[in-house]
């Protein structure tokens, strides 16, 4: 008689249990807001003397869309550069690769970190948050102004002073050298001596028609 109560002991037990237990199983609490809660995070990472709760508030900021909180970027930055330890510095660059659409000072200060923090664990996550960065869109902004290359070759042509290369002006005449010795004081057509006047030797003209002195040779 007594073995079917000894049995519906543990039944009724289990049953009175399990609604606690279903409760602490099923039951989460809600979402809290964000106007509410993205404000405290960035209080906590910004001001909070515990690490850990600095690590933990950057961590949990990624759960929250952060376009609608402008200030949450530039506090984010601020740590990354400025935090004195590399654990919050590393969760926090994890954390700005998230952040959507792609902003180009957060791209500029992964950069930055990535190249600049004297933490190698913080410069490894860094490229890590850069390369999510770049694959979701982001590219580092040109230089503008950028030099250009020069050769180290002489130009071709070498402009004429006062006178721009490729311009149309033409070209200026070109003056006739003055003799430099002096002048001759004798005026009127120069003469020159009889002396210096070249002979031109001519053969002589042979004359058609008898001779008038016959020559005696051959008689």
């Amino acid at each position: 008689m007594n073995r079917p109560h000894c049995l519906l002991a543990p039944v009724v037990i289990l049953c009175c249990a399990m609604p606690v237990w279903a409760g602490g199983l099923f039951s989460r609490h809600p979402k809290p807001k964000a106007e509410e809660r993205v404000p405290q995070l960035l209080v906590t990472l910004k001001t909070d003397q515990d690490e850990h709760k600095r690590s933990t508030a950057a961590e949990e900021l990624r759960q929250y869309d952060l376009t609608a909180f402008p200030n949450a970027v530039n506090v984010l930055i601020d740590s990354l550069l400025h935090d004195p330890k590399p654990g919050v510095r590393a969760e926090v660059a994890d954390t700005l690769s998230k952040i959507r659409p792609v902003a180009q000072q957060v791209g500029l200060a992964l950069e930055g970190a990535m190249a600049q923090d004297t933490s190698m664990r913080v410069r490894l996550q860094a490229r890590y948050a850069y390369l999510h960065y770049y694959w979701a869109g982001y590219r580092t902004p040109k230089k503008e102004g950028a030099a250009v290359a020069q050769s180290d070759e002489p130009p071709l042509l070498a402009p004429m002073p006062g006178v721009a290369v490729g311009s149309s002006t033409p070209s200026p005449r070109l003056t006739p050298l003055r003799s430099t010795s002096a002048p001759s004081q004798t005026q009127g057509p120069v003469v020159i001596p009889a002396s210096d006047t070249p002979r031109l030797k001519t053969p002589p003209t042979k004359i058609d028609g008898p001779e008038l002195f016959p020559s005696t040779t051959g008689k």
